[in-house]
């Protein structure tokens, strides 16, 4: 079962390779992993809102977490406590 947990003001790492999209950092809000991770060296701050399924969550890293949604999947650096694996979360906040 899916337990809904919102995440705000989070940093967003990417993670993972996948293709390249076209697009500047804009004040678009980033709604996808693989918007996220289509981002340049260029375009490291982009504002991101992402809804996903927490897919990894180790006691030992403090509040770090994957979290992935149905193009992909980021991990997060998050300050406060961490999800637990199976958590529905929403995850605001900037790329990095």
């Amino acid at each position: 079962m899916l337990r809904f947990v919102q995440i705000s003001l989070l940093i967003l790492l990417t993670a993972f390779a996948t293709p390249m999209i076209s697009g500047a950092a804009t004040n678009e809000v980033f709604t996808t992993a693989v918007q996220i991770l289509s981002l340049s060296a260029g375009q490291e701050t982009q504002k991101v809102v992402i809804t996903g399924v927490v897919t990894l969550s180790e006691p030992t890293w403090g509040g770090l977490f994957f979290v992935q949604d149905s193009t992909g999947g980021v991990f997060v650096n998050n300050k406060n406590p961490r999800p637990a694996v199976g958590d529905l979360v929403e995850v605001s906040g900037v790329s990095h």
